[in-house]
């Protein structure tokens, strides 16, 4: 896989794995990160990757329940979700907007950036 250096964002394809909820990834060669928006009260439904995932939310606020306990998490708090663990989150009402670090890549992710799949759901 050839891995670009330098991105300009308006140039990024955006892949929008639930209504509400676009993500716009730059993959490096075994992690990527992606700016990620969330439409006011857009619902990430519950789901499991095998990547660990690391995010700070930059804006607004959302409701994000890891195994089973929620936190209300808000502009400049972070999470971690370890590989295999159920989550899903609730954007406030305002919406909101995160920064987020998988590792490795997320293939649905990947596939979307290459024009398949384009609307790959959460799995």
């Amino acid at each position: 896989m050839a891995v670009r250096r330098v991105f300009k964002m308006a140039d990024l394809k955006r892949h929008c794995p639930a209504p509400g909820v676009c993500g716009q990834p730059i993959f490096g060669e075994r992690s990527m990160i992606a700016l990620v928006e969330f439409a006011p009260n857009a619902v990430a439904p519950s789901h499991t990757h095998p990547q660990e995932q690391i995010g700070i939310v930059t804006q607004g606020v959302q409701l994000l329940t890891i195994e089973g306990e929620t936190y209300e998490v808000g502009a400049g708090d972070g999470y971690f979700i370890p590989s295999g663990v159920e989550h899903g989150s609730i954007a406030g009402p305002e919406g909101s907007t995160c920064i987020e670090v998988f590792q490795p890549i997320r293939e649905d992710y990947w596939r979307a950036a290459q024009g398949m799949d384009a609307a790959a759901p959460f799995t």
